[in-house]
């Protein structure tokens, strides 16, 4: 017989209900899957203007792509600014006659 206001019947293996079952499934799931569902979200932190000014190729390509508006965020201040120094640089090197 049933106990009144019981609607689930118990597993014998286990002695839990069904609804207590699900209930641990999820969190199991959520204990395993939480973790690669919050690293999805985050984001790398943004390139320096120092990085950029060591790879120029890879700054130009990041403000082609800001230019056309691909890519956004810092990045594409800090690539800016290292194409900007490299450029200056190399005007002064032009400048000083040692180019």
């Amino acid at each position: 017989m049933r106990e009144a206001g019981s609607h689930m019947a118990l597993n014998p293996k286990n002695g839990t209900t069904g609804r207590k079952m699900m209930t641990k499934k999820k969190l199991i799931l959520t204990v395993l899957t939480g973790p690669f569902a919050l690293a999805a979200c985050a984001q790398s932190a943004p390139r320096s203007s120092e990085y950029f000014a060591e790879h120029l190729d890879e700054a130009r390509q990041i403000v082609a792509g800001c230019r056309d508006g691909t890519v956004r965020g810092e990045e594409c201040a800090n690539a800016g600014l290292a194409i900007e120094e490299a450029d200056a640089k190399a005007r002064f090197r032009r400048f000083r006659g040692r180019d």
